[in-house]
């Protein structure tokens, strides 16, 4: 929360502090300043990656915690590298053909976010594959190992072309019912819907920033100043995200959970399925209403239990918060890697915890 507060505040200080000259400057000049920015950044992130990445697990984990450095170091590298590429795509296309031709590139670059998702998240994380194979529904599944025991997996691919992602780690943590319970569920969020919605939602939400940041900018985006300007607007957009569609992303869980049950598995097994997987993620079983309200997508355990004796009202959109936290990599927003589930967590900021 502290982190997520931070680059609120730095972004309200540059929206309201920052100029923007009007001289075009040669783009090597640009991209080192661009450089400078993402230095920065990476800089101002430590501290927090730090307290949640090493001094949280290692005061309160009980589970052996891998070593901080090194995962670290090549996370915020590669992810700054990433960044580099966005924005100095985005300060290029701006320059040659204005909003329009910008606009244009940014859903391109969020289309290949989405389409190389796992493929990203090995690049950014060790993330070596344990096994392939394919479910009854013809679904391909993949078994990913990482060092965090909150590295859960979930669906990536263009809809209609899914790949479920198990977390590799949880395999011999799971009775073996509930591992397969795990790829049941994934299925079942690809055959109703959810995971199409969304997707949809956080293609939506993204999209929306920037084209209000660029309504913003009608000037263009000329230089480094502008890009930078760009980021606080679509980092302030982000927040708006966090603070609105967790709401979605808990309705679809709570959805999915009366779903399971309807195929046939019993409210005992869906009960204890839902606490075990609970402890390999978090282990909060209960939270205040305010508190799951504004900050999480996944419902507590107490709450979640409740909701298994009445069908669910909403249908929601199944992980539309943390996929939308993805996805605004391509509008350069600063949270996607300092919200609490991920904060100093590399395996953690392509793919977020779901449930």
């Amino acid at each position: 929360m502290s982190a997520v507060g931070c680059w609120v505040i730095l972004s309200l200080v540059g929206l309201t502090t920052l100029s923007v000259p009007t001289t075009v400057r040669p783009l090597p000049e640009e991209l080192t300043r661009l450089t400078l920015y993402l230095l920065c950044y990476v800089a101002i992130s430590l501290p927090f990656d730090w307290i949640g990445g090493s001094l949280i697990p290692r005061t309160f984990d009980s589970s052996p915690v891998a070593p901080f450095w090194r995962r670290w170091a090549r996370g915020a590298l590669l992810h700054g590298l990433f960044l580099f590429a966005i924005a100095s795509t985005l300060l290029t296309t701006s320059r040659l053909g204005g909003a329009s031709l910008t606009l244009i590139a940014f859903v391109l670059i969020t289309l290949l976010l989405i389409s190389a998702q796992k493929t990203i998240a090995s690049i950014v994380a060790s993330l070596p594959e344990q096994g392939r194979s394919k479910n009854l529904e013809g679904f391909t599944v993949l078994a990913l190992r990482s060092s965090n025991m909150a590295f859960s997996g979930g669906v990536v691919g263009w809809p209609g072309h899914e790949t479920i992602v198990q977390p590799a780690t949880w395999q011999p943590q799971l009775p073996q019912e509930l591992y397969r319970h795990l790829t049941d569920r994934r299925a079942l969020a690809i055959k109703t819907g959810q995971r199409t919605r969304g997707l949809l939602a956080a293609f939506a939400w993204v999209t929306t920033g920037i084209v209000l940041a660029l309504f913003l900018h009608p000037e263009g985006i000329q230089n480094s100043e502008a890009l930078l300007r760009l980021t606080c607007h679509t980092t302030l957009w982000q927040f708006l995200g966090l603070l609105l569609l967790p709401t979605l992303s808990r309705q679809a869980a709570i959805r999915l959970d009366y779903e399971q049950i309807q195929t046939g598995f019993s409210k005992q097994q869906q009960r204890e399925f839902i606490r075990q997987q609970s402890k390999l993620e978090d282990g909060e079983d209960q939270r205040s209403h305010l508190v799951e309200t504004i900050f999480h997508p996944l419902p507590s355990v107490v709450n979640r239990l409740k909701e298994l004796d009445r069908e669910p009202q909403f249908r929601g959109a199944w992980n539309a918060n943390r996929v939308m936290l993805y996805l605004n990599w391509a509008s350069l927003g600063l949270l996607s890697r300092s919200v609490h589930c991920n904060v100093g967590r590399p395996e953690l900021w392509v793919l977020p915890p779901v449930d």
